[in-house]
């Protein structure tokens, strides 16, 4: 049935113990078409079955719910004791101090977790689209939390959740804004609790176990730290090729983290738990056969490989009490098969930049080629692609990269050599060439770039270093307030050996010029607005400009 609500969240309290102990962090009101929907994990998705209410105990003691009431019509509150209950909680259920209680509609419930799962009394939570007042008593029969779906502006027939976010103490929003690859999570937070703990100027390891409704295998996470405030630190991921060696992906970064202030994560999707290198890892196991494309070996979001990464950020938040809100990631070779096709088919995942190094072959988003070389059969909706496009992608390609010979890894057929070419720097060259020109014909906004690199080939550590120019401005921007409008250089590019720096602050200036490789070059402070570039050779540097608590970062050519 299809249901159009809009919830707001207020509580009627007779004491304040009771209002602050028991939360409601997540409503079910429309179940997904099809077996997405299957919420209860049953096996057969149900509209009223696949309804839930997920409670908090936000408390250190356990709490005692046995004989509490949940109604669902506007008549409670005008007949007090005239309606029936949808559900009147079974004696002896009691909550755990931090537990999760969870109502289904009805269903077998047995592959949930929580503390506690039930199924409604009567068979029926009949969470309508007409505007209920939801209202839930205690065994005294007093009124302690009343829902009234009056108006947030939230879509409850987007065929998914409504959920807090933050849990427990945040607002309502749909489940996809808090947790991008997932509709629904019962049972389980939305941010998993980390048992880890980060701290600064460490190196090491951690197994993330992928929480339900997450249907992937743990990961070894290797990662590095550097000194300084993770709090606010940025996090940049890296993602391994064929040979699946994420202790190397992570140690390519070591010294740039420690340079610039960021953490390394370096997620290992290990043949034991990730078998296939090509469906499992580098098509995301979108697909039970990715070469061989049907609606039927369509996968949910919740079995894709990718769909692991904003929960290993979310997990990694907690560990490290970050504050961050988005990720960086880079990807090598398979990673950057990985990692593109992670671009396009999550596009509203929690990842900002993304630079792709020589991937040995892609997805193309054109229409007459199948997947996993093209999208037609590869149920890839319209408003996604344009949604990846709006992101910031960066193609990288080694130009050396021309070794057409299979066995360095790289895939050769009639298909993918006919459409893309028989090497890694043409395919690169194609995809987005081909990219750039549907996003013309489409009339979108296309944030991605090409950038080739001159002297190198296959090369992960040369790569890696070339790819910090494009996340050093996302770095050197923790903590600081950006005013880009507020300050201009000129010339740019320059041959005259200065530049004028124009802001409408006064006061000291402060620059720091970095290279291409993120190595800092040059840093002055100044009481005028001239800034001499005589000592910098001919190049691209990035200048971090701060003037009283303002800052902006811009690209400098000196010719």
């Amino acid at each position: 049935m299809q249901k159009i609500h809009t919830l707001f969240l207020f509580f009627l309290l007779t004491s304040y113990s009771l209002s602050a102990q028991l939360i409601i962090n997540e409503v079910l009101f429309d179940p997904p078409n099809d077996i997405a929907g299957d919420a209860n994990e049953d096996g057969t998705r149900s509209p009223s079955e696949d309804e839930f209410i997920e409670f908090i105990n936000n408390s250190s003691t356990a709490l005692n719910i046995s004989g509490y009431k949940i109604y669902d019509t506007t008549s409670y509150n005008l007949l007090p004791g005239t309606d029936s209950p949808r559900h009147t909680v079974p004696a002896n259920t009691i909550i755990p101090a931090n537990g999760i209680y969870v109502l289904f509609g009805g269903g077998t419930t047995t592959a949930i977790p929580g503390d506690i799962v039930q199924t409604s009394t009567t068979g029926n939570l009949n969470l309508s689209n007409a505007g209920d007042i939801i209202t839930i008593t205690d065994a005294s029969s007093a009124v302690i939390l009343t829902f009234d779906s009056a108006a947030t502006g939230l879509n409850f027939g987007a065929n998914q959740s409504v959920t807090r976010s933050p849990d427990i103490t945040g607002n309502f929003v749909l489940h996809t804004t808090a947790s991008a690859t997932l509709l629904f999570s019962p049972g389980s937070t939305t941010v998993h609790v980390s048992p880890l703990a980060l701290n600064p100027n460490t190196t090491g390891s951690f197994t993330f176990t992928p929480q339900a409704p997450l249907n992937r295998n743990p990961l070894e996470v290797f990662y590095h730290i550097p000194d300084g405030d993770i709090t606010t630190m940025p996090i940049l991921m890296s993602l391994h090729g064929a040979s699946r060696n994420g202790e190397s992906y992570r140690d390519y970064w070591i010294q740039m983290a420690n340079e610039h202030g960021f953490m390394v994560i370096a997620p290992e999707f290990t043949t034991e738990n990730y078998p296939g290198l090509g469906d499992n890892y580098n098509m995301s196991n979108i697909f039970d056969d990715g070469d061989n494309p049907s609606l039927e070996t369509f996968n949910d979001k919740s079995e894709w490989t990718f769909s692991t990464l904003d929960p290993l950020f979310d997990y990694v938040k907690v560990a490290a009490s970050n504050i961050r809100e988005t990720y960086n990631a880079w990807g090598h070779s398979g990673g950057a098969q990985f990692l593109h096709r992670f671009v396009t088919y999550l596009p509203n995942s929690k990842l900002d930049i993304a630079v792709c190094s020589n991937a040995g072959w892609y997805t193309v988003a054109e229409n007459g080629v199948s997947f996993p070389y093209g999208i037609d059969n590869g149920q890839l909706p319209t408003t996604d692609l344009i949604t990846a496009y709006s992101k910031k992608l960066i193609v990288h390609l080694g130009k050396n990269d021309t070794n057409s010979d299979s066995s360095t890894g790289i895939r050769r057929n009639g298909v993918v050599d006919a459409q893309q070419g028989i090497h890694r720097f043409e395919r690169g060259q194609y995809f987005f060439n081909t990219s750039q020109a549907t996003a013309q014909n489409m009339e979108v906004t296309f944030n991605w770039e090409k950038h080739e690199v001159a002297g190198i080939g296959h090369q992960a550590q040369l790569m890696a270093n070339d790819a910090l120019q494009y996340f050093l401005p996302n770095f050197l921007s923790v903590g600081k307030i950006e005013n880009k409008s507020a300050m201009k250089i000129y010339p740019n590019p320059t041959n005259i050996g200065q530049v004028t720096i124009d802001s409408a602050e006064n006061g000291y200036i402060s620059v720091q010029v970095y290279d291409v490789l993120g190595k800092q070059v040059k840093k002055e402070t100044l009481t005028s607005k001239v800034f001499s570039v005589l000592d910098l050779t001919p190049g691209l540097y990035i200048m971090q400009i701060s003037q009283n608590g303002f800052f902006t970062t811009k690209k400098l050519l000196i010719n």
